[in-house]
């Protein structure tokens, strides 16, 4: 089944706040997102991904 454009579930997620507190305010190039992403990723504590 095709997903909508926008799906309200997924603003609920638990990731995607956190990452666009910590992006807030930053420009990145498409070299260095990658890096920033996963910066942000590894901070994550693994008991956080078990909560969800």
């Amino acid at each position: 089944m095709p997903q909508p454009p926008y799906s309200p579930d997924m603003c609920d997620f638990f990731l995607f706040p956190k990452i666009k507190r910590t992006f807030k305010g930053h420009h990145f190039t498409v070299i260095n997102i990658k890096s920033a992403l996963l910066k942000v990723l590894k901070a994550i504590l693994k008991i956080e991904f078990e909560k969800c």
